[in-house]
């Protein structure tokens, strides 16, 4: 979690959050999370979810070098460290790399270490995609219970305007004490709240400021 001034309101099916970096600021708006039908098996909960952004950003060169300007970022993380680098990956049109890492994530649920690959992608003109899939997960409390996450942002302008979609799925084993109606309420509202912080993660380590 990086830690930055930030704000944000709901009002009816947005949010409005205003990203402040020194004197420069990204505002957002998001619609709310949609989540696809959760399917199970064997007591494994597959939740799957995506939301869209509308943020505001005026530089006209943003998307030039971004894929180095967020490889620094996580090499400046405490939590995160990248074990491998692939350079000159080529997917879906776009030019960058492929990342194995090991996190640390601390939560309020318990603690979670993964190993991950990721790609950073883009064409340096109008289009960037984040993309990680986690290869181990182990953890303590109930963030255990996550067995797999997978997350997509991807960030692209078009006639002007910029558009994130942001895409999450995640394998959750469900304790067999819990109601499942009680367990899925609220794995979504913990996923929506998440899902709205790593929009700000994504824009915080993609822009030029600290």
């Amino acid at each position: 979690m990086f830690h930055s001034k930030w704000i944000f309101v709901i009002l009816a099916y947005q949010f409005f959050p205003c990203i402040l970096y020194g004197s420069d600021k990204i505002t957002v708006s998001c619609n709310n999370p949609i989540f696809s039908k959760v399917e199970s098996k064997k007591n494994i909960y597959n939740f799957s979810v995506k939301m869209t952004c509308y943020p505001k950003i005026e530089s006209n060169t943003f998307f030039y070098n971004v894929v180095n300007r967020y490889q620094m970022k996580l090499q400046e993380s405490r939590n995160i460290k990248i074990k491998n680098i692939v350079e000159n990956i080529i997917r879906e049109n776009m030019r960058g790399k492929m990342l194995s890492i090991e996190e640390k994530i601390y939560t309020d649920e318990g603690n979670l270490k993964t190993k991950a690959q990721l790609y950073l992608l883009s064409n340096s003109r109008d289009k960037f995609t984040y993309e990680m899939r986690t290869t181990e997960v182990t953890g303590s409390g109930n963030a255990g219970n996550t067995k797999q996450v997978s997350e997509k942002f991807q960030l692209e302008k078009k006639t002007g305007d910029h558009k994130i979609l942001l895409q999450r799925e995640l394998l959750i084993r469900k304790p067999s004490i819990v109601p499942k109606s009680f367990f899925i309420k609220k794995v979504k509202e913990g996923i929506a709240s998440d899902m709205k912080d790593s929009v700000f993660i994504h824009l915080k380590r993609i822009s030029y400021k600290n």
